[in-house]
């Protein structure tokens, strides 16, 4: 079973919060508007930019699945390599004492 890391990937965060930041910006422009057009304008750029925000986020969280997955990938490599090491030892030990 692997463990899990509950952090949440640096970039994550940052993009979170980017798209925070593009929402209120798009929604506050569009409630200072005169027009209901400018007004879906401002909503249409919103949901642009949380579309966007979303994508750079699952970037994100892909870069550091694989960044995990690498280093899971690593330590069972390692694992094996000292296994294998001990198995020799002992082959080794059995050989001599004959």
């Amino acid at each position: 079973m692997s463990k899990q890391s509950s952090r949440i990937a640096p970039g994550a965060r940052r993009t979170g919060k980017l798209a925070a930041v593009l929402a209120a910006a798009a929604l506050g422009a569009g409630i200072g508007g005169c027009s209901d057009e400018e007004t879906q304008d401002a909503i249409d750029q919103a949901k642009e930019g949380l579309s966007t925000a979303e994508e750079e986020l699952q970037k994100g969280l892909d870069e550091a699945e694989k960044e995990v997955q690498s280093k899971e990938a690593k330590k069972q490599l390692e694992d094996a390599r000292n296994q294998a090491d001990e198995q020799i030892d002992e082959a080794q030990k059995k050989l001599d004492e004959q």
